[in-house]
């Protein structure tokens, strides 16, 4: 897949940004975790002994951050943007007093429904192509890679790589929809913010993602791929 010479350099420029900014607010995270009571608790995720701060936060405000500013250049879903910061405060809430999985649950089909019955780029891209199955499907495709990657967060980088595979396989998928702009131009810095956190989760072991950095971020990139315009014959193929 040919990549022109200048939208490389975007592109590397928009990651080697994300991961600047990012890695000093990682850095302040792990300082300031343990006193917020932002902590994993010894064996919560059975991968180690010792109490590790959750440093997702500092990621989950550099892509706030972005959908802020970005959304003055682009039009950017109302409904995205406000199920998402739902989502990220949700976790945040999770990480400092673990609620119960029933709430959390009920909490993630709600505002994904929401999502995905009024939000206009799936109404049109998903439910009025495909019907109720695509719906269904929509709404079961996201609240699974939310859990999923919750389930997979640890200390070994397995969250934060799926993570920056799936911001690497969008931008390759989605990169000449101009309509995307804007979810083209963050799958970089979602890239960018995920290489320092990766650094520090496993070589330095000391950060999970947290409740709020899996969940918000498979959110997110749950949405942008349903986003993406694809052909297919069925909800299912789809």
């Amino acid at each position: 897949m040919h990549i022109p010479l200048q939208e490389m350099l975007e592109f590397l420029l928009l990651m080697a940004g994300a991961a600047i900014i990012a890695y000093p607010l990682l850095l302040l995270n792990v300082s300031l975790a343990p006193r917020l009571g932002l902590i994993d608790w010894p064996k919560a995720r059975g991968l180690t002994e010792h109490q590790i701060p959750i440093i997702g936060h500092s990621l989950v405000l550099v892509s706030i951050l972005y959908f802020s500013v970005a959304k003055v250049f682009f039009p950017i879903s109302g409904w995205f943007l406000s199920t998402a910061v739902v989502i990220g405060m949700m976790g945040m809430l999770d990480d400092r007093q673990p609620l119960p999985a029933i709430d959390k649950m009920f909490v993630q089909t709600v505002f994904v429904v929401c999502l995905v019955l009024f939000d206009p780029n799936l109404r049109n891209g998903i439910s009025e192509q495909f019907g109720p199955n695509g719906t269904f499907l929509s709404i079961f495709f996201i609240l699974g890679l939310m859990n999923a990657v919750n389930f997979i967060d640890g200390i070994d980088g397995l969250a934060g790589l799926v993570l920056l595979l799936g911001g690497v396989g969008f931008f390759l998928v989605s990169r000449n929809h101009s309509d995307l702009g804007v979810f083209v131009s963050y799958a970089p810095v979602l890239i960018g913010s995920l290489i320092p956190f990766l650094y520090l989760n496993v070589a330095k072991r000391k950060g999970f993602l947290g409740n709020v950095g899996s969940y918000f971020f498979s959110f997110v990139l749950a949405y942008m791929h349903l986003s993406v315009p694809i052909e297919a014959h069925d909800a299912f193929s789809r």
